[in-house]
């Protein structure tokens, strides 16, 4: 990359992160004046962070978040050849009678989130799936550098190319002594877990945070939210504001609040996009016709564990409004906000 356009990126990147810390602030100020704000660049996204806390032991709060958000970045980057999802992907998910299934500790952080990525596969039948890298690649949606630029749609020969090295159904997942075991069936299979990685580092976050003692604070990290405490003294209940679809600059209000312990995320096709043959194409692509997804423009789930949040809101998303009454009815305690696209 030449000088001049690194420059250029480098000064985009520090106007998107300054618009991103005064779009949080102020959102946080009109609901929680009294508390203090953080915001920072991590795992290609903005995290954000108020908290009751002043000076030192806001600071302290916030690098505890940091580093949760740096361990899990560590662990699942697709970008890092050396994270354990990568490796997992090159030395394991190798099908054929000498390959030997990938073990690894129950309770480990991969662990953690395939059991509930492959959970949410089967209750969504397929409609989440963290294998659905190819069909990304295929749509312009690159996960590394070397991918060539996508000018046009591709075509259904590609489409069922692609679909065939797709699919949670070609993992297959054993827990014995304390280790996961997971293996694949199939050659090229590869999973992605950016559709659930986040929520599970709010979690982390949010764990260790209390854990070490913290009790009010409001933790965002690219729009996976989750709170704890209270926003104020007399005030149980957090009301929040996700981004309006069709207007950046307009936040509509949750129509649940949030309480103590809750967590809610969005999935919306207004941020990640490409555009093909003159059309706009949504990154959230339905991982069973290997197309995107069209109908909604976002879907907001609360539930209690941002993980859980993050998986059903892309779940929810691609099974659209009527579909999702089944899967909703798998986890009573979930809470779904749905906004259409406009009519054409």
């Amino acid at each position: 990359m030449s000088r001049p356009r690194k420059s250029l990126y480098i000064v985009l990147f520090v106007v998107l992160l300054a618009l991103a810390l005064a779009k949080f602030r102020s959102a946080v100020d009109e609901m929680t004046p009294h508390m203090e704000q953080r915001a920072w660049p991590t795992m290609s996204t903005f995290a954000s962070f108020a908290t009751a806390a002043k000076g030192a032991d806001a600071d302290r709060e916030q690098a505890i978040a940091a580093e949760a958000f740096r361990e899990v970045e560590r662990d699942f980057s697709v970008f890092n050849p050396t994270s354990a999802l990568s490796r997992l992907n090159a030395e394991a998910l190798v099908p054929g009678p000498a390959a030997a299934p990938a073990a690894f500790p129950s309770n480990a952080p991969l662990a953690i989130v395939v059991r509930h990525a492959l959970r949410t596969a089967e209750e969504s039948g397929g409609a989440f799936d963290p294998t659905v890298t190819p069909l990304l690649e295929l749509w312009g949606f690159p996960r590394g550098s070397t991918n060539a630029p996508v000018v046009t749609a591709p075509a259904q020969e590609a489409l069922d190319a692609a679909l065939a090295h797709v699919g949670h159904r070609h993992l297959r997942l054993a827990e014995t002594n304390g280790a996961v075991l997971l293996s694949s069936d199939v050659p090229g299979l590869r999973l992605d877990l950016g559709a659930i990685a986040k929520g599970f580092a709010v979690d982390l976050a949010y764990d260790r945070l209390r854990a070490a003692g913290s009790t009010n604070f409001l933790l965002c990290l690219g729009g996976n939210v989750r709170v704890s405490g209270r926003p104020a003294p007399r005030r149980a209940e957090w009301n929040i504001a996700v981004q309006d679809p069709f207007d950046p600059k307009v936040q509509r209000p949750l129509g649940a609040p949030l309480l103590d312990g809750d967590a809610v995320a969005t999935s919306g096709s207004y941020q990640r996009f490409v555009v093909l043959d003159g059309v706009r194409h949504s990154h959230i692509l339905d991982p069973r016709t290997g197309r995107p997804v069209r109908g909604l423009a976002s879907v907001s789930v609360v539930a209690p564990t941002a993980m859980e949040a993050d998986a059903a809101s892309t779940a929810l998303f691609v099974l659209g409004r009527p579909a999702s009454t089944n899967y909703l009815a798998l986890h009573p305690g979930y809470k779904a906000e749905f906004i259409d696209e406009p009519a054409p």
